[in-house]
């Protein structure tokens, strides 16, 4: 991936971001990752609004994430 298509992918989810925000959401944050055989894998993040909101949801959702891959390995540990 050139560093001008990396750039168009990051004015995608920027147009996105912004329309949510348009849709009266106080906090927008996206993250997103393409593989590429080249270069490898991609990270776009993306977000507008209350920092704080934002980065509580994202602690907020790696938390339940944890819990659920816990309780994933504690129901079948010779996965």
């Amino acid at each position: 991936m050139t560093e001008e298509e990396s750039k168009e992918i990051r004015k995608l989810i920027e147009g996105h971001v912004g329309r949510l925000k348009e849709q009266g959401f106080d906090a927008v944050q996206i993250f997103c990752s393409k593989s590429d055989s080249k270069n490898g894998t991609r990270f776009w993040d993306v977000g507008s609004g209350n920092f704080l909101a934002r980065f509580g949801h994202a602690s907020l959702w790696v938390k339940n994430e944890e819990r659920t891959n816990e309780s994933r390995i504690e129901d079948n540990p010779d996965a």
